[in-house]
């Protein structure tokens, strides 16, 4: 979240999973202070990236300008 913010040593983070974790669509993975995070770090722009393009069959982003938790769509990725 934010470019640079591993420089910020966990400020500004709560994580709340863990890796192996079993989570669904809604779960929230994260919480962050994106006040303190915009004061501190590089920038907000937060990247997607897709590490496993060669098993991608389509990416399809939509054009949003705001979310709501489990009910906007953000990026829809089909893998083959």
């Amino acid at each position: 979240i934010g470019l640079d913010t591993v420089q910020l040593d966990g400020k500004g983070f709560e994580v709340l999973v863990e890796s192996g974790d079993d989570i669904k669509i809604g779960d929230p993975l994260i919480r962050f202070d994106l006040e303190y995070i915009n004061n501190n770090a590089k920038s907000i722009i937060s990247p997607i990236i897709i590490t496993t393009s060669d098993q991608t069959e389509s990416i399809h982003i939509e054009d949003v300008q705001a979310v709501v938790k489990g009910e906007t769509q953000v990026i829809d990725v089909t893998v083959s």
